[in-house]
């Protein structure tokens, strides 16, 4: 650190003398120091694209993305990416998610030429059984297996890196639930303190949650594309082997240290369309680098006072507290090849779902247990879709019924197309095609009534308790008597209908329209009640919630209205667009978004209550667990993701658990007799209640303040140490605790 000060000596009248003496000092001193620096650095501290960055570091400066040589680290965005560069060492990292093909050979070369790696895995790597002894072979090699994330998500938007796309606690889960995975192999963040973040991809503001969770932060090293070696041949950024294993010679030759502190980034498994597999010559640049001096070593050994440095204040610093953003939590998931088509939950125990390929797969909706596994080799069309006798299926040509065991109780055939999903209701099964229109008995396949109607498919039809709402190609909406079919004319829109919606005590129809309006016809009167115009947008999603309507329209705004006369309460814009019908989830409003995003807004205020990210996109509609009458059954919401580029999907069961988020102001460490105020954040609590307690590194655990509706505490401390301020909230349902760790020391200044 360079500190420039101006002697401000010497007489008025020789002012512009000195000033401009001073300037050109200062401007010497400038570019001798910037050649020094060059000088050191050499051509090795590149940016993007390989371009020399220089960066100068003065007082109240911190350069835009923080890179520097800092006690002789490289760091951008708050990560380490290079090493000492005094000394032929470098460390040889391999990151794995859900290819590991080249693990037997990696390991091979490894022990034969008794070399150390560092291997950053994933949670999904982690759970499958087919990579178990592998990982054990890592262990029993004494490599370095740190963390690379639960779900392998993407941290930051890929055009701009400083917009997060995770929130902390999203990130705090998914990094504790990696842990979990790692503690099977026994390790922890004591054995494993270096993470290396999924995609290699992120910003400050993760390297800061990743300091807060007492973690260090790391990187590859830039320069030699070796992280290159998982692209395809269909890529535009496509390198092969050869392409790879020269630029990391051509680097080691044109940067004046080498390779010296080089973290340099392999992956031991790559995808099937990836023939040219560059871990196959690994062998051949470990001997070409031994021949050059280089020592390759484990990331701890290569960064092991970065550790020291960073142990002090690991545990305390927070993030501002307005970026808490609670998300749902995953219950279970289960991966599937193939595109997932449909979910459904065919009871309060069981889910089913099914592929384009034709299975059927039947599974306990608490665990994700597979019970049964169908191969039907039928094509389905639609999800399945619940029934008092169990569920329905369409393929091409007939309706299928399945029990609760998963087997096929009944088959119909249909003479038609369907343009909307089978629907039973009342005890009758209703078929809804374009130009005909049945309703039968279930068991019996039986036709009750049929009808020739031409339907406007745009338009979901809606459901009352005795009739069925649907609109006609010409126009007008029509409501079809659900025993006899019989059919009468209801309203004759002056727009174009978007969307239709029964209340539950079949006396009201929602319309909505692709011009954004949104009317209440009253059936009994057979006249319009109220109608609100919500702008220029298409009128895509309602749902009812007590006396409240809510309406999502394609212009990504949540409306809330009341039902008896129309009036707009609130309103929110979503931060994507939507993806899929809203629906109220443990008395949260849930709207999924083409971002493969699921927002959470409080019904009351619709402020964004919670946000779950997905690692693929959305493939079906969220179900909801029917828990009516089951006691003891808790709200669960699942939905079926799909990866195009892996041909894989997921199924994934979520629920709406307790939050805690703690922050300190100012944030650790922190002298004696600094007042500090610790605020604490929930979601999930009903008037919740807080208690304080504080823990010294002796052990003493003491009471500090008594149950309050006050989420705030200030404490007063006078004795250095390591404390730990915890947290117990409560309501009357709930008690959850949460701790945060704080540390008091004299500080330097």
């Amino acid at each position: 650190m360079y500190q420039f000060k101006t002697a401000r000596k010497g007489k008025k009248k020789n002012k512009k003398v000195s000033i401009s003496a001073t300037a050109i000092i200062i401007n010497t001193i400038c570019l001798s120091f910037m050649l020094i620096l060059w000088l050191q650095l050499g051509a090795g501290q590149r940016g993007k694209a390989g371009s020399l960055e220089i960066v100068l570091s003065v007082p109240g400066y911190q350069p835009a993305g923080q890179q520097a040589l800092e006690r002789n680290f490289t760091r951008v965005e708050g990560a380490i990416i290079r090493g000492p560069v005094g000394e032929k060492r470098l460390a040889l990292v391999l990151t794995a998610d859900t290819y590991g093909e080249g693990l037997p050979s990696v390991l091979s070369t490894l022990k034969d030429r008794q070399i150390k790696g560092s291997f950053f895995l994933t949670g999904n790597f982690l759970r499958q059984p087919e990579f178990a002894p592998l990982i054990k072979k890592m262990i029993e090699d004494k490599h370095y297996v740190g963390p690379h994330s639960d779900r392998h998500l993407l941290y930051c938007n890929w055009q701009d890196r400083q917009k997060t796309l995770v929130s902390r606690s999203e990130f705090l889960s998914d990094l504790e639930n990696n842990y979990t995975e790692l503690a099977r192999f026994g390790f922890n963040k004591e054995t494993s303190p270096y993470f290396l973040p999924p995609y290699e991809w992120y910003n400050q503001e993760i390297a800061n949650w990743a300091e807060e969770a007492g973690l260090v932060l790391v990187n590859f090293t830039p320069g030699t594309s070796s992280n290159a070696d998982y692209t395809t041949p269909d890529d535009a950024s496509y390198l092969s082997s050869e392409e790879i294993y020269q630029r990391i010679l051509s680097y080691e030759k044109s940067d004046p240290h080498g390779l010296n502190g080089f973290i340099l980034l392999i992956h031991p498994g790559t995808s099937p369309a990836r023939t040219d597999k560059f871990y196959n010559r690994l062998g051949q640049l470990l001997d070409e680098l031994s021949a050059c001096g280089y020592s390759m070593v484990g990331i701890d050994e290569l960064l092991v006072t970065a550790r020291k440095e960073k142990e002090p204040g690991l545990t305390a610093r927070t993030s501002n507290s307005e970026n808490f953003m609670p998300s749902l939590s995953t219950l279970w998931k289960e991966k599937l090849p193939g595109k997932i088509l449909g979910l459904a939950f065919l009871d309060n125990q069981r889910v089913v779902w099914t592929t384009e390929q034709g299975q059927l797969v039947l599974a306990e909706a608490e665990s994700g247990q597979i019970i049964k596994s169908v191969e039907s080799g039928a094509r389905w069309v639609w999800p399945p879709f619940p029934g008092s006798h169990g569920l329905w299926l369409v393929s091409d040509s007939a309706v299928w019924l399945i029990n609760r065991n998963g087997d096929i109780i009944r088959k119909i055939t249909v003479a038609f197309d369907l343009v909307f999903p089978p629907v039973e209701n009342d005890g009758l099964l209703y078929l809804l095609g374009q130009s005909r229109q049945e309703a039968r008995r279930p068991l019996s396949g039986e036709i009750i009534w049929q009808s020739s109607l031409t339907i406007d498919p745009s338009a979901a039809p809606a459901w009352g308790v005795s009739s069925l709402f649907c609109q006609e190609n010409t126009g007008p909406i029509i409501s079809l008597d659900k025993k006899t079919g019989r059919v009468s004319e209801v309203y004759r829109p002056s727009e174009k209908v978007s969307l239709l919606g029964s209340s539950p005590d079949d006396k009201v129809l929602f319309i909505g329209t692709e011009t954004g309006r949104i009317l209440k016809y009253n059936l009994h009167r057979q006249k319009t009640s109220w109608s609100v115009n919500l702008g220029s947008q298409r009128v895509e999603h309602l749902v009812i919630k007590g006396k409240n309507l809510y309406v999502l329209t394609s212009g990504a705004v949540l409306y809330k209205l009341s039902l008896a006369r129309g009036h707009l309460q609130n309103w929110q814009s979503i931060p994507a667009r939507p993806g899929g019908r809203l629906l109220i989830f443990s008395d949260e409003i849930i709207v999924p978004s083409l971002d493969n995003v699921l927002f959470g807004f409080e019904p009351n205020s619709l402020q964004n209550s919670s946000k779950t990210i997905f690692p693929a996109e959305l493939a079906t509609e969220l179900v909801l667990r029917p828990t009516a009458g089951q006691s003891g059954a808790r709200d669960l919401l699942a939905v079926g993701l799909y990866d195009y580029l892996l041909n894989k999907s997921l199924v994934v069961a979520l629920v709406k658990e307790p939050q805690i988020f703690i922050e300190a102001t100012p944030p650790s460490p922190q002298a004696p007799g600094e007042r500090i105020i610790i605020t604490v954040r929930t979601s999930g609590f009903s008037r919740p209640k807080y208690e304080f307690y504080l823990r010294s590194s002796e052990g003493q655990e003491k009471l500090r303040r008594k149950a309050s509706t006050s989420n705030t505490w200030t404490w007063l401390p006078v004795k250095e140490g390591q404390y730990t301020v915890i947290v117990k909230v409560s309501d009357k349902k709930l008690t959850r605790k949460a701790e945060l760790s704080y540390n008091i020391t004299l500080i330097s200044k």
